[in-house]
């Protein structure tokens, strides 16, 4: 049996996060962190940092990483 599994991807705004977009996971896009339409890159380190770092794509390279989270997915927790 095959299970499918979907990535949501729930954006940023100026009061919170926007609601979850299951057709913006379908569309192909769960890693457009900014809304251009663009797949973002994003890295988690582990041990003693637990950083999420993001680099934002300019259409035909990405920018220099820049740290979006500290602690994030500390030894013990899940991280879904």
């Amino acid at each position: 049996m095959r299970r499918l599994l979907a990535i949501l991807c729930a954006l940023s705004t100026a009061g919170g996060v926007a609601a979850l977009d299951p057709a913006r996971a379908a569309a192909g896009s769960p890693t457009d962190f900014t809304g251009d339409g663009k797949d973002d890159a994003i890295t988690f380190t582990k041990g003693s940092t637990n950083d999420v770092w993001v680099g934002l794509s300019t259409g035909t390279s990405f920018t220099g990483g820049v740290k979006w989270h500290d602690f994030f997915g500390l030894p013990g927790e899940a991280t879904l």
